[in-house]
């Protein structure tokens, strides 16, 4: 198959001004845009494969623009057609792309199908369970029986979602142990038998494929894969291992569809040599790709429960009990119960009040902190000395042995945060490589050491590179540090280790460009980049309502009771059917109280039951409501009548007073930047545009976008929130809303 290259801006001043590609215009040539191919052409264009053999299918221009974005972009450094300078690659080094493609624009089709023509091997990573599944039940078993009958594809999850074929023997010998808490339950015991039926049968060993065990099974939780309890080489079950299974078949397939949290921790791995859980690729292609910097933050930082010290403990407590003779059993118990105590101290000491906040100033404020901390190290020391003498006599007793050492190495490391300074001139700016590095496994948890001994002393570590903060939660307390920037973890570990990368979401853009979305990713600015408008009629099917400017702003006093009345208004021009996405908890619940009896249909509020329960009630009552928060601006794909009006409360500004985004507002002021201009208004405008993404989610779909807050049309900024947003005509009437829904049959 020929190869073709997409074309980027045509010079450099281009580039500089944050030029992107485009759909062409009206009458406009859109060969000067991106390169062809009749490949994408053959397949993806009136009269192409997908017209013959896709039911329903409607060629889209933005579609196929971004297939052949992608192909290029897969297929190397091919000159193109007509002479067109290839993709820059320079020191990034593989060839990059970002897409926005608009929700109907089929961006799944979209880059499949380059990936599975190019012939290499190419990681699909995705932010939801929903789309993985939807890829491998709909797309691949398409492009098998049209395009690839023979294409190895396979799902890769994290290694918990795996049984351990040896903690599932344990447990039958000994059901009761304390290897598993409190022991098996009644429910459990009906479960023992669910999956003793399913091991008959299933060759992976996905929990997914156990339909009746709870997401959140303490059962599940003694008999997974987790990391933290592999025993390596040295397990008697070595040979069926589901991992190692799992691994050869991945080292087969040519496509990997794995999520963004996988593929991050096998990255984090990567970078220190260890063993890696992904196989050797050679592209990456990432969907819902406005997650990536959160969620490389996690994994190129460290992190430390106080719930893992337990779990350790728990496990000790059920080796021992099964594996030792009395005399040799009393001195691990004696120990490791011990280090319980100590971890149970330790954790009593951070404030009662839940949230995030930073390490350093809690370590200042505290003088008894370097005791704390070497009197749970010495505990640590205590239940490390017995199980070096148990691991040179018995080989099941290293992985637990190295796990011990890898958390005191990482308690060490977090615990001892470095003092900020001026650094000397000359010397290297804190960066990415200043990052503490203690050896880990791809689930986020220390790994095994080089050899047995001593844990590896905590390493440097940059004071300006790196956010140390921990998190008190109901029941436990994670320490953790994080880097203030991740855009030189990628550009180092991703960027020049792979061929290709792909970026594409519904939303990268902030105002018309994505300059932000580049900076924070580390992508170079004459990175090509395609927006792709949604093929749905915003324009004839929508309307935007904004308060007028008598209503007001979200910080005054009159704000919160003037927007609980308007939204019951909405709701009676919209006859329910509507999803009010809220920007904090508390705001929803008065919301909720106040609706409640007020309106008549079913209020269904975040919280009151699982997600998935809430959404299937939405769906099939037709005229509800629903009130959310967080995870409900995204991932809510609600098409028909049921959801015809999204109401948002305010602008969705974080509150920053979370440690890491503190750390980079300080950073980028520091730099010079305006935090605010440069940060915090782009990640609200994402938001932004991910919360009113809900309303339209097919073609036939129609419906009012209300945003509550006036501040689109009172401070300057709302005018890139206003021109980030879909071309919806905007009124600030309500008079225009009650028209809207009055064109509909009652």
């Amino acid at each position: 198959m020929k190869k073709y290259d997409l074309s980027p801006p045509h010079n450099q001043a281009e580039a500089a001004a944050g030029l992107e590609f485009r759909l062409p215009a009206a009458g406009e040539d859109c060969q000067a845009l991106c390169s062809t191919g009749p490949a994408m052409e053959e397949i993806f264009a009136a009269g192409g494969l997908l017209s013959r053999e896709l039911p329903g299918f409607e060629p889209r221009e933005g579609q196929l623009a971004m297939a052949r974005a992608v192909a290029a972009t897969l297929n190397g450094n091919e000159p193109s057609p007509g002479g067109a300078p290839e993709q820059p690659a320079a020191a990034h080094g593989g060839r990059l792309v970002l897409a926005e493609a608009g929700t109907g624009t089929g961006k799944t089709l979209a880059y499949l199908v380059p990936a599975v023509l190019s012939g290499r091997k190419v990681v699909i990573s995705t932010n939801t369970i929903n789309l993985q599944e939807q890829i491998l039940a709909k797309e691949i078993p398409f492009i098998r029986r049209h395009l690839a009958p023979g294409l190895k594809a396979l799902c890769v999850k994290g290694r918990q979602n795996y049984l351990c074929l040896y903690r599932w023997h344990q447990l039958q010998i000994n059901p009761q142990g304390r290897l598993f808490s409190k022991g098996v339950s009644d429910q459990d015991e009906q479960n023992l038998e669910t999956i003793a039926a399913w091991l008959n049968e299933t060759g992976t060993g996905d929990r997914g494929e156990l339909r009746g065990l709870a997401d959140d099974s303490p059962l599940w939780a003694g008999i997974s894969a987790a990391a933290g309890h592999c025993l390596g080489s040295s397990c008697p079950h070595g040979a069926d291992c589901f991992i190692t299974r799992l691994r050869q078949r991945a080292a087969r397939s040519q496509l990997l569809i794995v999520n963004h949290h996988l593929f991050f921790s096998d990255l984090a791995v990567r970078r220190f040599g260890h063993a890696e859980v992904l196989p050797r690729y050679e592209a990456v292609i990432f969907d819902e790709a406005h997650h990536l910097e959160n969620i490389a933050t996690r994994h190129f930082g460290l992190a430390l429960s106080h719930y893992q010290i337990i779990d350790l403990v728990r496990d000790l407590e059920g080796m021992a009990e099964a594996r030792l003779r009395e005399r040799d059993r009393a001195g691990v118990v004696q120990a490791v119960r011990a280090l319980a105590a100590e971890a149970s101290l330790f954790l009593d000491f951070f404030p009662a009040r839940r949230g995030r906040f930073p390490l350093r100033e809690l370590i200042a404020a505290e003088p008894r902190w370097p005791e704390l901390c070497s009197t749970l190290e010495t505990a640590f020391a205590a239940v490390i000395r017995p199980l070096e003498k148990l691991a040179g006599c018995e080989e099941i007793w290293g992985p637990v042995l190295r796990r011990c050492q890898d958390l005191l190495a990482t308690f060490k490391t977090i615990t001892s945060p470095p003092q900020l300074a001026v650094p000397s001139v000359g010397a290297a700016p804190g960066g990415h490589d200043a990052m503490p590095q203690p050896p880990r496994d791809a689930d986020g948890l220390a790994t095994t050491a080089e050899t047995p001994g001593r844990p590896s002393p905590p390493a440097p570590v940059a004071a300006d590179s790196a956010i140390y903060w921990y998190e008190r939660r109901e029941k436990t307390v994670q320490l953790a540090v994080s880097p203030i920037d991740v855009a030189g973890h990628l550009q180092e570990h991703l960027y020049r280790q792979v061929k290709a990368a792909v970026f594409t979401s519904a939303t990268l853009r902030t105002g018309n460009d994505f300059r932000y979305v580049k900076a924070r990713l580390g992508l170079p600015a004459d990175c090509p980049a395609l927006d792709l408008a949604t093929p749905f009629d915003y324009a004839g099917r929508t309307l935007l309502y904004v308060p007028d400017q008598d209503f007001p702003a979200p910080n005054e006093a009159a704000y919160p009771a003037r927007a609980r009345q308007l939204m019951r208004e909405i709701i009676g021009h919209s006859r329910g059917r509507a999803l009010l996405l809220f920007t904090s908890v508390n705001a929803m619940h008065q919301a909720a109280a106040e609706l409640a009896g007020k309106v008549p249909y079913p209020v269904l509020v975040q919280g009151e039951a699982p997600r998935s329960a809430l959404l299937e009630e939405f769906r099939s009552r037709t005229r509800s409501v629903l009130l959310a928060v967080a995870s409900f601006w995204e991932g809510v794909d609600v098409p028909g009548e049921s959801l015809s009006c999204v109401i948002i409360d305010k602008l969705p500004f974080e509150v920053p007073s979370d440690p890491v985004i503190m750390a980079r507002v300080d950073k980028i002021r520091a730099e010079g930047g305006n935090p605010f201009f440069d940060f915090q208004v782009p990640r609200a405008v994402l938001t932004l545009r991910q919360g009113v993404g809900r309303l339209l989610r097919s073609n036939a779909d129609q419906g009012v976008l209300a945003i509550l807050d006036v501040r689109l049309f009172s401070k300057g900024y709302g005018r890139t929130f206003l021109k980030s947003l879909p071309p919806s005509p905007l009124s600030r009437e309500l008079a225009a809303v009650k028209k809207f829904f009055s064109r509909e049959k009652p």
